[in-house]
């Protein structure tokens, strides 16, 4: 197996390891979004889940332009239940690392690090794809020469590979969420490690908007006014916004059993806490936009 846009760059079969890990963690907190684990063989590389059905890949109902009320409902739990869950304001810091080290050698996170905060900004650089036309070139010669612009990409990067707040899905876009009307499953943890809450925030959130401005393309194909849909797509990104600060702050209100205990004035240093939050996802998403 290797990366698709690199086929000389080979993945290894641990990754079964590091994904069946995570979604056992992930069960734990949020088992309406995490498919069952049945069966697990390290030696063969096998794991056993739940077949997923009627669900389809969220990305293909996107472009089909199918309407989920319940998603920023869902993705909100999900993502306020794993990441709160596996973080200091819930675990103790010995439990913590304990956990830690079932992912500190994902090997995969290098291939995060390279294709989202490293590759995008290399002029030429040969695992770089985009639709060649004039407008697109322009884009990318003003983003790769923007020195203010790499700056913050580089800062972005270091907190990605020293910020260990939370074990984070490390991939969660809209591949990687199996959806009905009424349903929604995260797949595919392989990516999986300590990491900042707020890139799987931004990884969402990012691939919201994507879908957004694809909208108008998928228009010349079947000739359907999209407009509507574009309304509720953003919706969608404020509402998981919004759903996922409140669960977040509800679980740290109502469980802050870690040995993140506030000793000073709990709701400044929240407002604090999720002020650089929202920057962080802001980034986040703007990389993982700008890699796709």
């Amino acid at each position: 197996d290797y990366i698709r846009i690199a086929p000389t760059w080979k993945l290894t079969t641990r990754r079964v390891w590091w994904e069946r890990n995570a979604l056992v963690e992930q069960y734990k907190y949020a088992p309406l979004h995490v498919p069952k684990q049945y069966y697990f063989n390290q030696d063969l590389a096998v794991n056993v889940m739940e077949y997923l059905y009627p669900h389809i890949i969220l990305r293909k109902g996107l472009i089909a332009g199918i309407v989920y009320p319940k998603l920023a409902e869902h993705v909100s739990e999900f993502l306020a239940a794993t990441l709160f869950h596996t973080s200091d304001l819930f675990l103790k810091s010995e439990e913590k690392r304990t956990l830690m080290s079932q992912f500190v050698d994902n090997a995969l996170i290098h291939l995060t690090e390279s294709v989202i905060f490293h590759e995008p900004y290399i002029p030429n650089h040969p695992n770089n794809r985009w639709t060649k036309n004039t407008q697109l070139e322009q884009m990318i010669t003003v983003i790769q020469s923007d020195k203010q612009h790499l700056n913050e990409v580089s800062l972005l990067k270091e907190k990605f590979m020293n910020q260990t707040q939370a074990l984070i899905h490390g991939d969660i876009h809209t591949g990687s969420l199996m959806v009905t009307e009424d349903s929604t499953y995260a797949i595919d943890p392989e990516f999986a490690y300590f990491g900042p809450i707020g890139f799987d925030v931004g990884a969402f959130i990012g691939n919201v908007w994507l879908s957004w401005f694809s909208q108008d393309g998928y228009t010349k194909t079947d000739n359907l006014d999209r407009t509507q849909y574009k309304h509720w797509l953003a919706q969608l990104s404020v509402q998981s916004w919004n759903l996922f600060v409140s669960k977040f702050l509800n679980l740290w209100n109502t469980k802050n059993n870690g040995d993140f205990a506030i000793i000073g004035d709990k709701i400044a240093l929240q407002e604090v806490y999720i002020t650089n939050l929202f920057q962080d996802t802001l980034g986040f998403a703007a990389c993982k936009m700008t890699r796709r």
